[in-house]
């Protein structure tokens, strides 16, 4: 089992640089190039500023605040020991099954996690229970802070993955 960090905090788009997308490029080993011309994003580009405002207001976040974001909740330890090998449910285990789990962990302003949200998951509910268990448990961070450097209320999102080296 392994957790990557995908807590990343990268700058805003601008609104000038939304309308500089004019189209996305796909290629990689193995498969055809895409090439997918689109013209000027910047409305698309608003329109997805105002859908995830509103999904972070819906997760109970300030908004306001949390667009002057300085650094984002930042783990004390290692992910990678939040969930440990003998956390991997025993018949789950035997039977070779693998998952994937994406989660989403709300932070409150002392570091601590006040809920757990599984985003995406390969199955079955017993990884989810149990990411959320043990993040529950053992996930501790510092605070997000805002432009004061003053401790908020954040997210953090990780994936756990579950394998049975072969």
């Amino acid at each position: 089992m392994k957790a990557g960090d995908h807590n990343f905090l990268s700058p805003p788009m601008t609104a000038e640089q939304g309308a500089a997308i004019t189209h996305l490029e796909f290629s990689g080993r193995g498969l055809p190039h895409l090439h997918m011309q689109f013209g000027r994003m910047d409305k698309v580009m608003e329109k997805l500023r105002e859908c995830t405002d509103e999904m972070m207001t819906g997760w109970g976040l300030d908004m306001a605040r949390h667009k002057t974001l300085q650094a984002r909740a930042q783990p004390i330890g290692s992910p990678g020991d939040w969930v440990l090998s003998r956390d991997y449910p025993m018949l789950l285990a035997i039977s070779g099954v693998r998952a994937l789990v994406n989660f989403r962990l709300m932070v409150d302003e002392q570091g601590q996690t006040s809920s757990c949200h599984i985003q995406q998951s390969t199955r079955p509910a017993e990884f989810d229970a149990l990411v959320c268990k043990m993040m529950m448990q053992r996930a501790k961070f510092q605070p997000a802070r805002d432009a004061e450097g003053q401790a908020m209320a954040s997210y953090y999102r990780n994936t756990v993955h579950f394998s049975i080296p072969q």
